[in-house]
């Protein structure tokens, strides 16, 4: 399940879901199961988000997809 909007051209929103069927180091391959795109094959970009607070004394890193 998509976490935040990608595409809205694609339909790529938020709570969309997806079959991964192909796991690249900077792509992900998925099949769309839900909404009106049903089987449709989409390519998205892994991501890494961080996060600078200055209320900790350490900054988070996570890596999308």
């Amino acid at each position: 399940m998509l976490l935040r909007n990608v595409d809205q051209n694609l339909e790529l929103c938020n709570e969309t879901r997806l079959i991964i069927t192909r796991m690249g180091k900077y792509v992900l391959e998925a099949k769309i199961i839900s909404g009106s795109n049903v089987g449709d094959k989409v390519f998205i970009s892994r991501l890494s988000l961080t996060s600078f607070d200055k209320r900790t004394p350490f900054n988070f890193q996570r890596r999308h997809g």
